[in-house]
This record gives structure tokens, C-alpha cells and sequence, in this order.
């Protein structure tokens, strides 16, 4: 398994880092900024970028077009000048056909990369700055906050009530909580590495300052986009292509086999071996559907045309063979491939409008004083609270929050509200219950029963 760098880095204290990445607690000066980011280059995943030559050339690497432009080449040394007309007219109309697509789709994306701008807060001889995601460098001090995007692998050296989304890493859908705690596991996997931030992942709720420890595609981020440039594999449409071209070089050399004995045996030794050539070349552009590459690709195409309605980009036309070819689709985890965003079907509280109100009054809506929900637990019962609900909430004072922790299987929060102090605690049903006495029906306080509570159990199972 190969080593990340973030794995240096999880082990070792604040002030041995700063000194390891020749920094200060007042961030590099710009000079010194300068002149890493001349030496490391800038903080951008390096892209492959095609050439318009390069599409259309590869339009042709296919085994079937060789079979077709040996087919052509052989009917100009013959003479045949309709045939190789023929031929030649499909194979540029074909790989027209793709080129065009292809070069659009290269261009679109390269456009909609334009687009993606994420500006980072950074500490420049003390002094917090806004620079552009691409001028960061290793050793810059970073502030990240709810919203943002996290511009390169980071260090957490300080952190209040932080969470990030990782799915983009691990699948995982539930935000990861972050601190600035040390971590004993020296091969931690990057969803155990609590104190670091990837380049790509997403600040939920809190804020944190970090060391910069990665840029560009040393990044964890940028091994995978380096995975995904270097693995190439033949999809399935060039696969049967290649199969079809092996089944025609076999059958064109068994009929000229067969031509060749039947003349043998018929002419007895008096072979023309001009007309047999003649023959035979024409044997075996008949054999071969010039037509068949121009169909597929007017047939892709249009796939490509009726997805780009739908704001889907494709860049091969090859690869919609593939998804016409899946029988059985299997999806990981949530957010992977769902839109990770959780809806509330059904309430089971005898006050649903106070349910909702303690469901947030704990929560860093109160903290943060935002109106835009990053958390997507609480985003659910942001969007069922009724207006009036939401201002109040706005009045209320946070006092203490403790994240969720799994071994707890809940999160608490002490608030004032109405100069009322409220410790509210939210999890798991089994974990809630457990520490409850007391429960709210027809709006009057009775006391919480074992029998009722297994009935409650069984409502949230």
C-alpha cells in the first residue's frame, strides 16, 4: 500500500510541523510565497489536455478501420478507384462524425473547468488574505469555515466544533468530525485520519485553521485523478469491434484459400493471377461492411445529443456502448451516486413544531447565525420548521456543543433561550432512551415506562 503524505504528518505536533515546513504561526510571508510557488508550481491537478489532431487521429485506431483502410489501399493498387472511393468516404465520414463530438464535449469541459473558482482564506505575515486556490503552497496557513471547500491536504492545528464531508473520498455520506488531536496509527487510512482535511472535501459546519502539507496531485485527491488519467481500458464496443475484425481476417483468408484450391482444381494449373487478385480483392470488400463504422457512430451520437439535453457531457462516444450494456447496476453508498440529501418522512413526537425547534435549537444553525443549512441531518428539519420557528431560533445563545461521537451514539448541546438554560441531546432512539425519565403525551410530562419505550423502539425500527 502506498504511503500518503498526510500519514507524515498525523503523528507529529504543531510546533515539530511548523519547523518541518519552515512556517509560523503568522503564516509565510509573501517573498517566501512567492518563491515556493515557483519551485512546487501551482496548486492545479495537472489535466491531460488533448490536441484537436490527436481526436482525430485516434478516430482511427481501431482494428476494423485498419482492416478497411488496407481494403482501400489495396483497391487504388488495383485500380479499383469506385471501391477505394467508397471505403475512403466512410472512414471520413466516420471519423468526422466522432470528431466533431468529441472536440465539442474536450471544449465544453474545459469551459465548465473555467467556471470553478474556490478562493481561500489565507495568513500572510499575519495578515488574512484572499488568493485564488491555484497560489497556494506548502506551509501556508489556511482558515477554512462552514461552505467552504478545502483547497489541499491540511493539517488541522486548531479547531472549533469542525465536521467536513468526505464522500467525495470515502463514500461515506455522514460528515467526518475534525480536530487537532494527535493520531497514535501511523497507517491510518483516510477516513481514520481525523486531523487532517483533503484537498476536494467540503467544510460542513465550524472552522479550523491548518498547515498546507499537499498541493496539486500529491494531494490523496490528486492520486485518484492520476489513477483515473493512467488506467486505460477497452470498453466493450472496442472489444466486440475487435472480435468482428478477427472473425473477418479469418474468413477473408479461408475463402482465399478455397478460391485459390478451386481454381487449382477447376483450371488444372492455368491460373490468371491478375483476375484472381481481382476477384479475391473484390471478395473481400464485399465481405467487409464498409457502413457499419458510420451507422454506430450516427447511432452514438445521437445517444450523446439526447444526454447532453439532460446536461450530461460525453467524451467518448465509445463509452455509451458500455452503459447500454449494463443489465444489473449496483451503487456503493450513499452519495456516491444518489444525491446525499435526506428528506424527514415521518415525525413520532406528540409536538412535532417542538420537536422540530429542539432538533435545531442545538445545533450550529444557533452558532453560526446562517440561514443557508450546511448539515444534512439538520437541512431535513431546517426545511419542515415553519418561519416564525426559524426566527426564534435565531434569538437563541449557545453555550456548549459536543459533536456526535459514535461510542455515545448521540451529540449534546447546553443553550439559553428566554433566559432558560436546555441541554439537548440527539441520536440514536436505544442511546435517547436510555437516558430519558420522562416523556411528553397529550402535552402533559408523565414518567417514561419500559413498556412504552420498547413501543418506541418498535415505531423507529
Amino acid at each position: 500500500m502506498q504511503k500518503g503524505i498526510y500519514q507524515e504528518y498525523i503523528q507529529k505536533d504543531i510546533p515539530q510541523i511548523l519547523k518541518e515546513l519552515q512556517t509560523s504561526n503568522q503564516g509565510l510571508t509573501q517573498k517566501e510565497a512567492e518563491l515556493r510557488l515557483k519551485k512546487q508550481g501551482k496548486n492545479e491537478l495537472a489535466i491531460k489536455r488533448i490536441s484537436a489532431a490527436k481526436i482525430f487521429l485516434r478516430q482511427f485506431q481501431s482494428p476494423f478501420i485498419y482492416l478497411l483502410i488496407l481494403a482501400g489501399a489495396i483497391s487504388i493498387f488495383l485500380r479499383q478507384y469506385i471501391d477505394s472511393t467508397v471505403i475512403f468516404a466512410f472512414l471520413l465520414a466516420t471519423a468526422s462524425l466522432d470528431f466533431i463530438q468529441e472536440y465539442r464535449s474536450e471544449k465544453t469541459i474545459e469551459k465548465l473547468r473555467s467556471f470553478i473558482t474556490s478562493p481561500a482564506k489565507v495568513k500572510r505575515s499575519g495578515k488574512i488574505v484572499e488568493l485564488k486556490k491555484s497560489e497556494i503552497v506548502i506551509g501556508d496557513l489556511i482558515l477554512l469555515e462552514a461552505g467552504d471547500m478545502t483547497p489541499a491536504d491540511i493539517r488541522i492545528i486548531e479547531a472549533t466544533n469542525l465536521s467536513a464531508d468526505e464522500s467525495i473520498l470515502t463514500g461515506e455520506s455522514r460528515e467526518a468530525v475534525k480536530d487537532a488531536q494527535i493520531i497514535t496509527n501511523k497507517y491510518a487510512e483516510p477516513y481514520q485520519a481525523k486531523n487532517i482535511i483533503f484537498a476536494g472535501t467540503k467544510i460542513i459546519g465550524g472552522k479550523a485553521w491548518g498547515l498546507v502539507i499537499a498541493t496539486a496531485n500529491k494531494t490523496e485527491l490528486g492520486k485518484i485523478a492520476n489513477l483515473t488519467q493512467e488506467t486505460q481500458k477497452p470498453n466493450s464496443f472496442q472489444t466486440y469491434i475487435l472480435q468482428l475484425s478477427r472473425f473477418l481476417i479469418k474468413v477473408v483468408a479461408i475463402t482465399l484459400v478455397a478460391v485459390f484450391l478451386a481454381n487449382l482444381i477447376i483450371k488444372q494449373g492455368k491460373i490468371d493471377t491478375w483476375e484472381l487478385m481481382l476477384f479475391t480483392v473484390a471478395l473481400a470488400v464485399s465481405i467487409l461492411p464498409e457502413a457499419l463504422p458510420v451507422i454506430a457512430t450516427i447511432t452514438l451520437t445521437r445517444g450523446a445529443m439526447r444526454l447532453a439535453e439532460k446536461g450530461v457531457v460525453v467524451k467518448r462516444l465509445s463509452a455509451l456502448e458500455d452503459f447500454g450494456n449494463i443489465d444489473i447496476l449496483c451503487t456503493d453508498k450513499t452519495g456516491t451516486i444518489t444525491k446525499n440529501i435526506l428528506t424527514i418522512d415521518q415525525i413520532l413526537a406528540d409536538d412535532q413544531n417542538k420537536f422540530l425547534f429542539y432538533g435545531l435549537a442545538g445545533s450550529a444553525v444557533c452558532q453560526e447565525k446562517i440561514y443557508e443549512y450546511h448539515y444534512s441531518f439538520e437541512e431535513a428539519l431546517w426545511q419542515q420548521t415553519s418561519p416564525r420557528q426559524k426566527k426564534s431560533l435565531m434569538t437563541i445563545e449557545p453555550i456548549f456543543e459536543q459533536p456526535f461521537d459514535p461510542t455515545r451514539r448521540l451529540s449534546s448541546a447546553i443553550i439559553k433561550w428566554q433566559n432558560n438554560y436546555y441541554l439537548i441531546a440527539k441520536g440514536a432512539p436505544e442511546a435517547i432512551l436510555e437516558l430519558s425519565r420522562y416523556q411528553l403525551v397529550n402535552k402533559k410530562t408523565i414518567a417514561l415506562k419500559l413498556l412504552p419505550a420498547k413501543n418506541i423502539l418498535n415505531q423507529a425500527a
